[in-house]
């Protein structure tokens, strides 16, 4: 004979206090690909240190410290624990780092052109949403728009730069020379 039976216990912390939630100093953080990685700071309550996660509930305890510098795009978490230890934990508090694309800055340009002889250059990417277009042509007025029309007077190497901005504030640029002559060819 054999009987199973089951019972629910309770255990209080009765000497527990929950601390106060560390204060994010920069919980949000926009970066363009390429830059620095911020680094994020929570400022803890007297008589408390913080704990940094990789989840809002459990996870993985990633960091120590008043200070965490995450290496991926994401969102992380602060939690303040009392000091000394009595396995209380405060309510998380969320970072989020965004890591914005950088745009492409391509365009085609003619090797050679005469002088006085205008022609138009063009974006030749994938454009980017809300990006904008700054054109430095040596010798020519800048210009902005995916097109720009150039003409040159004299000869020479002239530099052609495109600089592609986002909306996020990131940018790209792009370099190219065309040869400017005054030499033509008569068709015998």
């Amino acid at each position: 004979c054999s009987a199973t039976a089951t019972a629910t216990v309770t255990v209080q912390n009765c000497g527990c206090v929950t601390p106060a939630a560390p204060t994010a100093v920069n919980p949000n953080e926009a970066i363009c690909a390429g830059e620095t990685l911020p680094t994020f700071t929570a400022t803890p309550a007297s008589n408390t240190a913080i704990n940094w996660y990789d989840a809002p509930n459990g996870g993985n305890l990633i960091g120590i410290g008043n200070a965490f510098t995450p290496t991926v795009a994401g969102t992380y978490y602060a939690e303040a624990i009392n000091i000394p230890a009595d396995a209380c934990q405060s309510p998380r508090v969320a970072f989020t780092l965004i890591i914005n694309p950088l745009p492409i800055a391509l365009f085609i340009l003619d090797e050679v052109i005469c002088t006085n002889q205008a022609t138009t250059i063009s974006f030749n990417g994938t454009p980017t949403t809300n990006a904008t277009y700054a054109w430095t042509i040596e010798d020519n007025a800048p210009q902005t728009g995916s097109t720009a029309t150039a003409t040159w007077a004299t000869t020479g190497q002239k530099d052609v730069t495109l600089t592609v901005t986002t909306d996020a504030g990131c940018t790209a640029q792009a370099t190219q020379s065309i040869g400017v002559s005054n030499v033509t060819a008569n068709t015998i």
